[in-house]
């Protein structure tokens, strides 16, 4: 079976379904798209959103959206059932975290898209959103290095590539969240993630990211 997955270096949720795709241990044919300079065929032919990811099966049906993508690809590659667990309260812990981190994400762009004088507000949102996930982080993972304790799930893969790029963005911005007990577990995590060989296949590089972060700011005045 050949699947072709559709995917920007720079895009987050494409990061999550070339994350399953190495954790899944299968070989697929991995597209790069410029989102800046869309190819006419990709949107005729592949996703008439013209976003990233996509997933083609060998049967030519498509697939779209990162969190579909990563299911299918974990449910119907990963065996071992250790990515998304049997379990049905395991798997609806996965969900209702995914849901936490999805209230969590828009704090990000906050910060990326801060304009002047409204960057001290948008780290202190961003601060308050991050407390927020450390405490859920607390209740769910207790001592384990990952999300859910010691084993590295779907949570894990759909996380890591928001998390791990607030290096970047602390970089680019000029602030850190603090090396302190109320953003301690969430800090312990994102160390893991980034050390994971999988997270590092896929990273791209400060560069790309700080470039992506000028062009999304740049949009934003725009619509302004």
């Amino acid at each position: 079976m050949t699947l072709t997955l559709y995917y920007s270096t720079i895009c987050p949720y494409a990061q999550r379904a070339r994350l399953a795709v190495r954790e899944a241990g299968i070989d697929v044919d991995e597209v790069g798209i410029d989102l800046r300079n869309k190819p006419e065929w990709y949107t005729r032919d592949i996703n008439p959103a013209g976003k990233v990811p996509a997933l083609k099966l060998d049967d030519g049906e498509i697939l779209v959206e990162s969190l579909v993508i990563a299911q299918y690809i974990l449910e119907k590659h990963d065996a071992s059932s250790r990515l998304i667990p049997e379990d049905p309260l395991t798997r609806a812990r996965i969900r209702l975290w995914i849901e936490r981190l999805g209230s969590f994400i828009p704090s990000i762009y906050g910060v990326i898209k801060a304009e002047e004088g409204g960057e001290q507000q948008a780290r202190d949102n961003f601060l308050a959103a991050a407390r927020q996930l450390n405490t859920e982080l607390e209740r769910v993972s207790g001592e384990g290095p990952y999300i859910f304790g010691d084993q590295f799930t779907l949570a894990d893969i759909v996380s890591a590539p928001h998390l791990v790029s607030l290096e970047t963005l602390e970089r680019y911005n000029g602030f850190t969240i603090p090396d302190t007990r109320e953003y301690a577990r969430l800090n312990a995590l994102r160390k893991t993630l980034r050390e994971r060989p999988s997270v590092q296949q896929i990273l791209p590089s400060y560069d790309e990211m700080v470039a992506s972060y000028e062009r999304l700011r740049a949009r934003y005045a725009a619509a302004k």
